[in-house]
């Protein structure tokens, strides 16, 4: 009988082989790329989500996963000043919360941001209206609001149980929300304006309770001296206020749309439905879903459930099933379009290879492989559609990051600059905007990259 360190030692060189022919191709695919490596400084400056926080409007929310509202910026100046091009039309079918938008909106430059997420899209559309939110009413409202819930208040809770859960929220915190919330509902006439008030009781979820934004959900941490609700909350609404009264806050050239990034044919403006039509972008500019098994629907669950957004697990579920497939939270159904195209079936083969290899183990070769193939399929479907709406000449910029699961690095920049090359982009440049850290070999494509592609003309 064979030994078991021999049983791992054959894995092992399957591993370091397989590593080798995945290693062979990233090198390939990346080398079309003019390399350029940004200074340390830098790179963390245009990629600190934090540096939003102490922006007026910006700070509002502020995503976890976003990036620096200077990195829009950046990419503009150098798509400016490199390659001389003049950007009016920026679409961003990845929008977040706004930041590109707001950013590029400093510039006159127009933006079109799409965005799945209800509640996500609610905060986006927010920002870019905050003109028109009525000072006077807030402050109104804010200081005839009660501090306690009248015994007599009939209140209707969601049923997702993390809100009544005692170890997370206590029971009189979450009761007082939902009591301002249908206050908010009855007694403000201003559509931007309840929707400023009602931010604000989205952005108390997290510091009156014992949980926490962390990486890929929320985690059960136990805070002391945990803020009380009806004390925390006048206090946001007031700091959100001072950034409209301190700024001058102007009209935004970003509109937000809901929608799928995989289908731009049907997507929704102020309720009405829309089709963006084809060469319509000077820029298609965003940092997509990363390959790293964060399901954003759970992490924004909190907000998600008590703003309305969803009511029932099926909403829920039916919510998260129709995301990017970029996490193993719910089994997703398989699809192979990337395998249907023959310009693109041979990237298909590699990454069944990728998904299949030694190079995963234990729990990433039973959840990985699905998601690796699913992934590269939603971006590909997403990749056509962007060549599809931008004009001739246009650019392409993606931020994403790359990932590594057991022992298998995963390029999603090359990867993603293969598709895009054999859809009909040409590829231009590669930044590096940060480097990651991870094991001795597999740390070489481990990095954060800002990737630059143009549609020919």
């Amino acid at each position: 009988m064979k030994s078991k360190d021999h049983h791992k030692s054959k894995r092992s060189l399957s591993s370091q082989n397989d590593l080798g022919r995945i290693e062979s191709w990233y090198q390939e695919i990346q080398s079309p790329f003019d390399i350029y490596e940004l200074d340390k400084d830098t790179g963390n400056r245009l990629l600190d989500s934090q540096a939003n926080a102490n922006l007026p409007i910006h700070s509002w929310y502020v995503l976890k996963e976003a990036s620096s509202f200077q990195l829009p910026l950046w990419v503009i100046e150098r798509l400016t000043t490199k390659y001389k091009a003049d950007i009016q039309e920026v679409l961003d079918p990845f929008l977040g919360c706004g930041t590109t938008g707001m950013a590029l909106s400093t510039l006159n430059i127009r933006v079109d941001g799409l965005e799945y997420n209800p509640f996500i899209r609610f905060v986006a559309s927010l920002k870019a209206n905050a003109n028109h939110i009525e000072q006077s009413s807030v402050m109104r409202f804010a200081k005839s609001i009660k501090t306690k819930v009248p015994k007599s208040i009939r209140l209707s809770w969601p049923v997702l149980s993390t809100l009544h859960n005692p170890w997370y929220f206590r029971k009189s915190d979450i009761r007082y929300l939902l009591y301002v919330l249908q206050e908010i509902e009855n007694r403000v006439r201003c559509e931007y304006t309840r929707d400023f008030l009602r931010l604000g009781v989205a952005k108390s979820l997290e510091p009156i309770s014992n949980l926490r934004k962390d990486g890929r959900a929320l985690r059960y941490i136990k805070k002391h001296n945990r803020p009380i609700a009806s004390e925390l909350l006048p206090i946001i609404w007031q700091n959100m206020l001072k950034d409209i009264s301190e700024t001058q806050v102007k009209d935004t050239h970003l509109r937000v749309y809901s929608g799928d990034a995989r289908n731009l044919a049907d997507i929704k403006f102020e309720g009405n439905s829309q089709s963006i039509p084809e060469d319509n972008f000077d820029l298609v500019l965003y940092s997509p879903p990363y390959l790293n098994n964060f399901d954003y629907s759970e992490i924004y669950k909190l907000e998600l459930w008590i703003l309305g957004f969803v009511s029932t697990y099926d909403e829920w579920r039916c919510l998260r099933k129709s995301t990017i497939r970029s996490h193993h939270s719910l089994k997703f159904l398989e699809t192979n379009e990337l395998g249907a195209n023959p310009k693109t079936s041979h990237i298909s083969e590699r990454i069944k290879f990728m998904a299949n290899s030694a190079c995963l183990t234990g729990h990433a070769a039973k959840n990985m492989p699905s998601v690796i193939k699913g992934y590269f399929n939603d971006m590909y479907l997403a990749l056509k559609e962007q060549y599809r709406v931008l004009r001739p000449g246009g650019f392409l910029v993606y931020i994403v990051a790359n990932s590594r699961h057991s022992d298998l690095p995963i390029a999603t920049d090359v990867i993603l600059g293969e598709i895009a090359t054999n859809i009909g982009f040409q590829p231009i440049e590669l930044n590096i905007l940060k480097k990651r850290n991870g094991r001795t070999r597999q740390k070489n494509f481990l990095r954060e990259s800002a990737v630059f592609m143009q549609k020919p003309e």
